[in-house]
């Protein structure tokens, strides 16, 4: 995830970190999607592995910015997640 983050233009970049709920602070959110960038191989995978975790919080966090990232940049969008 922080690989596909840092292939987007700065302006974008700022408007994700903007949006986070620590806006403004760009070394947390990096923090936060290297905290979970593995989660989706390791859960699809979840029976190789004797003990996982993931922290659903910053899941949470990081779609909730994205979300609120994506209404700003293109606010015709409509998404059923605001109804």
């Amino acid at each position: 995830m922080l690989e596909l983050f840092d292939e987007l233009d700065l302006p974008t970049r700022e408007i994700i970190v903007g949006s986070h709920m620590l806006a403004g602070d760009p070394d947390f959110l990096r923090e936060s999607f290297e905290t979970v960038s593995s989660d989706f191989e390791l859960w699809r995978y979840a029976h190789e592995h004797e003990f996982i975790m993931t922290s659903p919080t910053t899941l949470n966090d990081l779609a909730k910015a994205l979300h609120k990232a994506v209404q700003r940049i293109k606010p015709d969008l409509i998404s059923v997640f605001d109804r």
